[in-house]
């Protein structure tokens, strides 16, 4: 009904939309935009604290030791509560857009 298939259709069901082809091309969209540093932009993102740079960078400053496998996952949790502009999802705080710990 929505399009979402494009292999297979039932008989008793009308297509009202192609779903499909725009999912493809939101993501081709933005595969393309992400390859040409065109996104995030500025609009996209907002400015850290350098401390708390700092902070991820050197998780050794925090007096607390995390095995490197898993520092990204639990410091970057711990240190992003102290950040505005997250969201809680499941009590823990999420970033809105714009963040990556690559």
């Amino acid at each position: 009904m929505l399009g979402m298939y494009t292999d297979f259709a039932p008989k008793h069901v009308k297509r009202f939309a192609d779903l499909a082809g725009e999912i493809r091309f939101a993501f081709e969209q933005y595969s393309l935009e992400v390859k040409e540093s065109r996104f995030p932009a500025g609009e996209h993102s907002f400015p850290m604290d350098e401390s708390l740079l700092e902070s991820l960078e050197h998780p050794e400053r925090l007096g607390v030791y995390i095995p490197d496998t898993q520092f990204c996952v639990q410091a970057a949790f711990e240190l992003l509560k102290q950040v505005p502009g997250f969201v809680m999802l499941k009590g823990q705080r999420l970033p809105v857009a714009g963040i990556s710990f690559d």
